[in-house]
């Protein structure tokens, strides 16, 4: 619904035919309004061939491209920043993946997947020209980078990792191919891909394999089209995030310390400028505003981590959250593990598991050295996952919040949830409920 606290019937939902009205739960202020739904596979269950699903998976921002890069599936789609929420809000009709340049063969069962038709996208095994065998699973595409060239970074797993160009524009067409990397003798299958730039303008493709905590791949990338390969460096990353210039990254290693390095020490495997180690479990999640780095660990409740520079160092700063009314009613600390941490325009958005198996999305605004709750009363939990008594949702086999972001647009604040079979953006009001906590 356009308006809060507006119950609305689902009949293809969890429960929904247990004897009762079936309806998804409203949400309340201070979310102002829903924007649109990008993706829609709710229903739709897992196909490999000819296009593998459609689930909403990694959003990013590239503002400084004008673009939107979402992880789809196993494909990339880009969209313009500066119409994609216009699109949405003007209820612009999805497209569904039996139509279009990605055609499924209608064959299939339906319903098949919608989404909003990309402005740009690549799918490797659909007329890129890559090599991509055919073997049994679902997923390909797992992580992917981008630099100042308009050259998008892919890591393409079995089907190993590429470079292909985004002209920024919005004529639909898949991106071209520059090159494609298979995988051959000892080389490490990539699940993640970082694009690194150095202070003497030489671009390099860092590859990680899933699961693998003490290699990385390195391939000097200046020229896109002939890649050289450098030495093996040996340590691995799992998550990292940049400065706004690029000079710095933040990177949480595969045994779950977050370093941050030069980008020249990054490429050439150099040491760190400094290293952290969580007081308890593990980081999880990174992010910046693009000077400051910030991360995210469980303990006995859920505590942020600010970085910032102190000249040639980095310092730590934790930050508590509040006790709040919890899903099983009890108020208590937030208890949630970090599966995505995202910061825009001084708000962070944190999505992953609870304790108890459910999924949620939990909003904080950063007000100096505290963070300020911004209480939707669970919504995002009951919505998506764990519905309230007498309410239903959609299904939970594909339903999985695996990204969120407030985002800054103009004077709107918007928040975009992953969630796998949905992909949805919501209006915050300028002027949310907040509950602050200082810095212990």
């Amino acid at each position: 619904a356009k308006t809060p606290n507006t119950d609305v019937p689902c009949l293809i939902c969890t429960g929904a035919f247990d004897g009762t009205s079936p309806k998804t739960i409203g949400y309340p202020l201070p979310i102002a309004t829903f924007t649109g739904r990008y993706l829609d596979s709710q229903a739709t269950r897992d196909f490999q061939q000819s296009f593998r699903t459609a689930r909403a998976n990694t959003i990013m921002f590239a503002p400084e491209r004008n673009r939107i890069y979402t992880l789809i599936g196993s494909a990339l789609f880009a969209y313009n920043i500066d119409t994609f929420f216009t699109r949405l809000a003007a209820g612009e009709t999805m497209i569904s993946s039996l139509t279009g340049p990605i055609q499924r063969n209608i064959r299939y069962p339906l319903p098949a997947e919608t989404f909003l038709r990309w402005d740009k996208y690549f799918y490797a095994e659909n007329g890129s020209g890559w090599n991509c065998p055919l073997m049994d699973g679902q997923d390909r595409l797992f992580g992917f980078d981008w630099d100042d060239r308009g050259i998008v970074y892919l890591a393409y797993s079995a089907f190993g990792w590429g470079l292909v160009r985004d002209d920024g524009t919005s004529d639909g067409r898949q991106m071209t191919s520059l090159h494609q990397h298979f995988p051959e003798g000892d080389d490490l299958t990539p699940f993640r891909i970082m694009s690194v730039k150095t202070s003497a303008g030489h671009y390099y493709a860092l590859v990680a394999a899933g699961g693998d905590a003490t290699r990385t791949d390195v391939w000097d990338v200046t020229d896109p089209g002939n890649p050289v390969t450098q030495p093996r460096q040996q340590r691995a990353f799992q998550l990292f995030a940049k400065s706004k210039d690029g000079s710095r990254i933040a990177v949480i290693d595969g045994y779950d310390n977050l370093s941050i390095f030069s980008a020249d020490a990054l490429a050439s495997g150099g040491p760190p400028m400094a290293t952290f180690n969580a007081p308890s479990g593990k980081y999880q999640g990174i992010a910046t505003d693009g000077i400051n780095f910030y991360s995210s660990f469980a303990g006995k409740g859920l505590t942020f981590s600010v970085f910032s520079p102190a000249g040639s160092l980095y310092t730590e700063q934790r930050i508590g959250t509040p006790n709040i009314e919890r899903l099983d009613g009890n108020v208590g600390p937030i208890n949630i593990t970090p599966v995505s941490l995202r910061y825009n325009s001084g708000f962070l958005a944190v999505s992953g598991l609870l304790d108890f198996g459910s999924w949620n999305t939990y909003l904080f605004q950063v007000v100096g050295s505290q963070v300020a709750y911004i209480d939707v009363n669970q919504y995002f939990a009951h919505y998506y996952y764990l519905s309230p008594q007498g309410y239903v949702h959609p299904s939970s086999a594909y339903i999985n919040i695996f990204d969120s972001w407030v985002y800054k647009a103009g004077d709107r604040l918007y928040v975009l949830i992953a969630a796998k079979g949905l992909g949805d953006v919501y209006e915050l009001q300028p002027t949310s409920q907040r509950r602050r906590v200082s810095h212990p």
